[in-house]
């Protein structure tokens, strides 16, 4: 299984428990992701902090498509 089919796949399983308990899900592959992979590092820059969490100068360089993705969702 390549790196982006397991995340889909953890993002679907999110995506069902948070309909379950009643709450919304945005799912963060495509601020991360191409279509084929997962990068550690885009345009020079390092993307994860860590194996779960995105790098704050990522986050920052990306806040606006976020931000966009979350209005789109309600929230």
């Amino acid at each position: 299984m390549t790196t982006k089919s397991y995340k889909a796949t953890l993002s679907s399983l999110e995506a069902v428990s948070a309909t379950r308990a009643g709450a919304k899900f945005v799912c963060p592959l495509p601020w991360l992701c191409t279509t084929t992979l997962c990068p550690a590092v885009i345009g020079g820059a390092v993307v994860y902090s860590d194996n779960g969490h995105v790098a704050r100068s990522h986050a920052a360089k990306i806040a606006a498509v976020i931000g966009i993705d979350l209005h789109a969702a309600g929230l």
